[in-house]
Parts: structure tokens; sequence; C-alpha cells
């Protein structure tokens, strides 16, 4: 986790710039099919978790997420990347029914730096201009949770003791400062010329932690937290313009 001045303000000050140098640095041939691309997209977190009675996550509360990507060709099918992603996650099961939730009240909010390195594979290759193609790793979340039960109503559930006493466990315990994150997703790319291409992709975080909310034993605990990034982004190829998977030229 990134901690101290460096702030998520100015991370992503330095990330557009690194990457505004690498685009005004690549060279302005055409490539057919480049070894090396690099993105940047926009979109949303959706939390997964005990406060949100939908299995798809909590809709009424999504947090913005911005993310850069790195990509090494190795075909035209198959890729690794390198994705960095600042965003927030939330959830407010108030939001939700039965009607207990909404006395319950638990909700949370929380900063996310993510690190992920994985692989993408397209099956029809990604020379096409459309390709689907699906994608995979494990990474690393960074976060700064903020619980909050200040609506908890004590009178609602003055004939359950037991919550009452599963909350001051989760209060009195440290909220995680960072988990081990394991993303598998798929994407739809739509070509817009040589170099650049736009991207919608999909991709659930699982993990193993039940505390990316702050709450655990007045919660689920069998039930672990999760989350998904939903985003729509541009990449950009780079290259000296030759096909690095085409044939070598004949010699005589």
């Amino acid at each position: 986790m990134i901690t101290g001045t460096f702030t998520m303000k100015k991370i992503i000050t330095n990330s557009l710039f690194f990457f505004l140098v690498l685009i005004v640095s690549s060279k302005s041939s055409v490539a057919q099919q480049s070894r090396y691309a690099i993105g940047i997209n926009a979109g949303t977190f959706i939390y997964v978790g005990d406060l949100s009675p939908w299995r798809t996550g909590s809709w009424k509360t999504p947090g913005f997420v911005l993310g850069f990507t790195g990509h090494r060709n190795f075909s035209s099918k198959l890729a690794a990347r390198l994705d960095l992603n600042f965003g927030k996650l939330r959830g407010d099961e108030a939001k939700y029914g039965p009607e207990y939730r909404q006395y319950r009240a638990f909700a949370f909010n929380s900063n996310v730096t993510e690190v992920v390195l994985g692989a993408e594979w397209s099956p029809l290759g990604n020379m096409r201009k459309f390709a689907p193609y699906l994608f995979g790793g494990v990474g690393y979340a960074g976060m700064k949770i903020t619980r909050d039960y200040s609506r908890f109503n004590e009178a609602y559930f003055v004939g359950e003791p037991s919550l009452k006493e599963a909350l001051a466990k989760d209060a009195a315990s440290a909220s995680s400062k960072g988990i081990a994150i394991f993303p598998l997703g798929l994407g739809l790319q739509f070509r817009l010329g040589d170099r650049w291409s736009l991207h919608g992709e999909a991709a659930h975080r699982f993990t193993t932690s039940d505390q990316i909310d702050g709450f655990s034993q007045s919660g689920n605990p069998d039930q672990k937290d999760s989350y998904t990034k939903y985003s729509i982004g541009v990449r950009l190829a780079l290259g000296d313009g030759n096909d690095p998977y085409a044939c070598p030229p004949m010699r005589y």
C-alpha cells in the first residue's frame, strides 16, 4: 500500500505524466501489430459482500475508478498485462431491504490502490475490428477502510445481544490495510485504427478476506467479500511500424 506523502492525487498526476511522455515519444509510423501497448480507462468499482443483498453487488453505491495498463504482446492472441488502478469502494446496507438492514445500517468507504499482473487471451486474435478476450491474474489492493455503524439502532436489536457483541469485536479489530486479489474478467475490443482501440471490460476481484467492508463477525463471517471493476478505455499501440509476427523477408 502506498502511504506517506505519496497521496492518490500525486500518484494519478505522476502516472498521467508518464503515459503522456510515452505517447509523445512513440514513433508516428503505423503499426500493423505492435509488441507493446499502453492504455487508460475509467469506470466503477462495485462492492460485493455482507452489506448488499444482491449477488451482483451494491449497485446503489458505485465508486469511481481510474486505471492505467501496459501490455506486452507475445502473439495476436496472447499478451501479458500490468494494471494500475486508483478508486473507491462503497457500501451502505440501509439502501436495501429487508427492514433489518435499515435499522442495522452498516456502511463503509475505502480508497483502493491496485497493482495487478496478468495475462490476456484473444481467442479470435486482436487484429479484428471486434475482438472479445479473457483476462486474469493476481494482484495486491492497498486499502484505507472507514467503517460506519453510527446509525445502528440498538433498540431494534435489543433481543439480539450476540449481534452487539459481534459488532464490538469488529469495532475493536483493525481494518485490512491491503489484500491479495485474483481478478478474472472479459473484455471487448473495437479497433479505431492501426494504433488506437476502444475497450470495454468487466473483471471480478476474488479475495480471501471478509474485511473489505470493515465488518465480519457482525455480518456473515462465512462469506468472503469481493468486488468488480467495470470500465471503458482506450489503448495505444507502440512500435516501429513493423509486424513482429510476420515471417522474415527472403534475402538473396
